[in-house]
């Protein structure tokens, strides 16, 4: 018999702020994360500032992304510029694909596109209007969207958001920003090479892929206990999952 004290509870910091805990976990019809993250982008007046690892979001997030310029709004990107495959750096390739077009309909005026090159950055955070933040596992891509179990937590506080921002602007003045007119953009081979990338990365992440493991049980049961860790343990989760990028 095991007896264990009880924690006793934090200070309660006054007056207080708002915080809910989001999750996606698609096969128990749970998306409480992309809703948020889709309805906070499209209810941005002033600016959107997204620090993101994967960047090739799928269309609902993508349609939101393009609505904030076309509001008057101002949308910062801050991506990674390395990519942690080898020896084929897939990521930043299909990357690359998904920013040429998005560049191409999009004012450079009010949408800016950071790359962070020193070392591949997993951080994920996103602020809005200077007032709500969320941070956590999600990242832009299809398999965060739609099969990959990801958790979030959404803070509605200018103090935290402002922090955010700080982190978010420190990077961007260690990064290369992109434009439209670089020539990775234009070179024949590497748009070939990177549309291709694009259309894998696309593919991979489509419903025919679903299920398409050896070790099915094996893959259940991994799946139930990370379902208990995004119920149960999501701060700890937060905490420790590989967000590095922030301090």
């Amino acid at each position: 018999h095991v007896v264990r004290n009880p924690i006793d509870p934090p200070a309660r910091i006054e007056p207080g702020v708002y915080v809910q805990i989001l999750q996606s976990n698609v096969r128990q019809r749970r998306r409480t994360l992309q809703k948020v993250m889709a309805k906070s982008i499209d209810g941005a007046h002033e600016s959107v500032l997204l620090t993101t690892a994967y960047f090739f979001p799928p269309t609902f997030l993508k349609g939101a992304l393009l609505r904030v310029p076309a509001r008057g709004a101002h949308l910062s990107l801050l991506l990674s510029g390395s990519s942690d495959f080898f020896p084929l750096p897939g990521d930043l390739l299909a990357q690359s694909h998904f920013l040429r077009n998005f560049l191409r309909d999009t004012s450079e005026e009010r949408v800016k596109v950071y790359l962070y090159e020193k070392r591949h950055m997993h951080a994920k955070h996103m602020c809005v209007d200077g007032v709500f933040s969320t941070i956590g596992s999600f990242n832009f891509d299809l398999y965060s969207a739609r099969r990959n179990l990801e958790v979030g937590v959404a803070v509605f506080d200018r103090n935290f958001a402002l922090k955010m921002q700080d982190l978010h602007m420190k990077r961007v003045a260690e990064s290369r920003r992109s434009f439209y007119s670089d020539w990775m953009y234009h070179q024949p081979l590497v748009r070939a090479a990177c549309a291709v990338a694009f259309s894998l990365v696309r593919l991979s992440g489509r419903n025919v892929f679903d299920g398409l493991d050896c070790f099915q049980r094996k893959w259940l049961l991994r799946k139930a206990s990370l379902t208990f860790l995004l119920e149960e343990q999501s701060a700890q989760f937060i905490a420790t999952s590989m967000m590095w990028g922030l301090e």
